[in-house]
C-alpha cells in the first residue's frame, strides 16, 4: 500500500518502497564559513569538547583534506552545524570557497555523522550538500541532494529503487560485497551467500555461487581475496612486486605500520630485498566456504 510521507515541508512525495520513512535533513540557507558561537574562548572551547570528542569516536576525517582530526581540530560554523578540520589553515581555505562548494564540503562531515551511507545522490549522482534531504530505508539513512531528486526516486518503479539502494542494505547485512563476483551485478537482499574465513560473500543467483564454486582454486582463491583481505587490513589486492591478484594464503608484510600482501613466496622474497621489510606472516586460510 502506498504511503503519503511529508518531506521537510516543501513536498509531499507517495512511496511505496520497502519501510520507508521520514527523516530530516538540515533547515535554513548555509552561513558565512566563519560565524562563531557566543561567549568566551573558554565556554566555546566547553562545547566543542563533546563535538570532538565524537568525532573521534566515529573516525571522522577533514571534510577537505581528508586528514585525520587530531586533538585539537579547528572549526567552523555553517548552516547551523560546527564542522570540523584538521587545521586552521584548512578551515580558512574553506572560508574562502564560494557558497555552493562550502555545502558540499560541509555535507561530507555532516551527512557522515547523520549515519548517511550513500556520498552521492542515488538518482542524479551528484555530491550531496548539508542540508540534502534524508529518508530511512530498513533502517539505513539514505540521502538525495534536491526535492527534485527525491520526487524522481518516490516516482520509480519499485523494481528501479530497490536496485538502487539494495547494494547498500546487503552490506549492512553483514556482506563483504555489493556486487556479484561473478556476474558483476548488484546484490539484492536474500541473495545466496557463501561464507570464507568467517566472510559472507553474495552472489546475484544461484547459478553464480555454483559457478563460483566450480571455479578452478587458484581462481577463486584470487577472487575470494579481493574480497576478504581488505576486510583483515590489508592495504592491497595485487602484488606489487608481480601485479598479479593476491591470494588467500598469500604472504603479508607489515611495513611502516601498513599491511602489504605479495602474491607467493618468490615475490615475498624479492619485495623483502627490495624494501628491507619485516619478516612476513603468512596468512593460511581455507578456500572451501559454507553455506547461509
Amino acid at each position: 500500500m502506498l504511503r503519503t510521507l511529508q518531506i521537510l515541508s516543501s513536498v509531499t512525495v507517495p512511496i511505496g518502497l520497502l519501510s520507508l520513512v521520514a527523516g530530516c535533513a538540515t533547515t535554513g540557507q548555509p552561513t558565512t564559513g566563519g560565524d562563531t558561537d557566543s561567549g568566551t574562548e573558554a565556554d566555546r572551547a566547553e562545547r566543542l569538547d563533546p563535538i570532538r570528542a565524537e568525532a573521534e569516536r566515529r573516525g571522522d576525517t577533514c571534510p577537505l583534506s581528508g586528514r585525520t582530526l587530531g586533538e585539537r581540530p579547528a572549526n567552523r560554523r555553517f548552516s547551523g552545524q560546527i564542522i570540523l578540520f584538521h587545521s586552521e589553515a584548512e578551515a580558512a581555505l574553506f572560508d574562502e570557497l564560494p557558497g555552493g562548494e562550502k555545502r558540499l564540503v560541509a555535507g561530507r562531515q555532516h551527512l557522515a555523522r547523520r549515519g548517511v551511507v550513500n556520498q552521492q545522490c542515488l538518482v542524479s549522482g551528484l555530491d550531496l550538500p548539508i542540508d540534502a534531504r534524508l529518508v530511512a530505508i530498513d533502517g539505513l539513512t539514505f540521502a538525495f541532494a534536491t526535492d527534485q531528486a527525491l520526487e524522481a526516486f518516490a516516482a520509480m518503479p519499485e523494481r528501479s529503487r530497490a536496485e538502487l539502494v539494495g547494494p547498500y542494505l546487503v552490506l549492512a547485512d553483514g556482506l563483504a560485497n555489493s556486487r556479484c563476483p561473478v556476474t558483476e551485478n548488484p546484490l539484492k537482499v536474500g541473495c545466496p551467500t557463501v561464507t570464507v574465513s568467517g566472510v559472507v560473500i553474495g552472489f546475484d543467483d544461484e547459478s553464480a555461487r555454483t559457478a563460483y564454486q566450480g571455479m578452478n582454486s587458484v581462481e577463486r582463491s584470487e577472487l575470494t581475496a579481493a574480497l576478504v583481505l581488505p576486510r583483515r587490513g590489508i592495504s592491497n589486492t595485487s602484488c606489487p612486486e608481480t601485479g598479479l591478484p593476491l591470494l588467500l594464503d598469500s604472504p603479508v608484510f607489515e611495513f611502516e605500520g601498513v599491511l602489504i600482501g605479495v602474491r607467493n613466496v618468490a615475490a615475498a622474497r624479492a619485495f623483502n630485498e627490495r624494501m628491507g621489510a619485516q619478516a612476513p606472516s603468512t596468512n593460511r586460510t581455507s578456500n572451501e566456504g559454507t553455506r547461509r
